[in-house]
């Protein structure tokens, strides 16, 4: 018999371009089509357990709680229990916040057929590639890059600008720390 082909797709872009929601509607899908979810978040991510977009949608909407990870052996211990139900959809919210560990967990996941989603930013406020993100995107097999509407001109957003706080690469925040801005708007 032939092993199942697993996949790794990555939804990236600036803040408030729809990430999580579309982690949302594709944990939603995978509910309907009866496949065992297991979501989850940072423990760094200040929203853990408690999904919610920016846009507004819940995650707890579709009847499930992301779990709040800090090591990769958080996941490891959770999804021994559960694999035998068969071919499960592994989806992580803000990976930029996760270390290099987490790259070779999903890699070992996906080779055993699993589906993985990963939705994180690519870059952060100064313009830098964001923590382990790179490394994701080089191994994923689909990558959507959404963007945001421009705060200052209404175009394409794809940056995230800093308005307030301090030079910390790992700042969590909302629309009161952070604007999306076209690159013709976005001043680093």
């Amino acid at each position: 018999m032939k092993k199942p082909l697993g996949k790794i797709r990555v939804v990236t872009g600036g803040m408030f371009s729809g990430k999580t929601e579309e982690l949302i509607r594709r944990t939603r899908r995978s509910l309907i089509a009866k496949r065992p979810v297991f979501f989850f978040s940072p423990k760094k991510d200040a929203r853990q357990s408690e999904v919610v977009s920016h846009g507004g949608l819940v995650l707890k909407e579709c009847g499930i709680s992301a779990t709040p990870i800090s090591t990769s052996g958080d996941v490891v211990s959770i999804l021994a229990i559960h694999e035998e139900f068969g071919l499960l959809h592994l989806l992580f919210d803000e990976f930029q916040f996760l270390d290099m560990t987490f790259v070779q967990l999903i890699l070992h996941y996906a080779k055993r057929g699993h589906l993985i989603d990963v939705g994180g930013l690519d870059l952060d406020a100064f313009e830098t590639p964001f923590g382990v993100m790179p490394h994701i995107l080089s191994y994923a097999s689909e990558v959507l890059k959404l963007k945001a509407i421009c705060s200052r001109c209404g175009s394409d957003a794809e940056r995230s600008q800093r308005i307030s706080g301090g030079k910390d690469q790992y700042q969590p925040g909302g629309s009161e720390a952070y604007e999306a801005r076209c690159l013709s708007c976005y001043s680093p």
